[in-house]
């Protein structure tokens, strides 16, 4: 139960800094952009990847998905 919430709050943070960093590239070219803002990007980007991360995570936990044997059938097939 409790995995059912969070992955519906990580999802709503989620489109939340997706949001947040289309607004800050929209309509600007990188060559635009003085370095901080650049390094802000960067980081906006790390941190929206990692959400998402997590959040494909607890949902696949909320669905009953064994996420280590996923991992694991993954490391496998190579």
């Amino acid at each position: 139960m409790i995995h059912d919430i969070r992955w519906k709050q990580r999802y709503l943070d989620y489109s939340s800094m997706v949001n947040t960093l289309r607004r800050g590239i929209e309509g600007k070219s990188l060559h635009e952009l003085s370095e901080f803002e650049q390094m802000g990007l960067v980081k906006s980007f790390e941190l929206s990847f990692e959400l998402l991360w997590k959040l494909m995570k607890d949902y696949m936990q909320d669905s009953d998905v064994d996420f280590k044997k996923l991992a694991e059938e993954g490391h496998e097939a190579k």
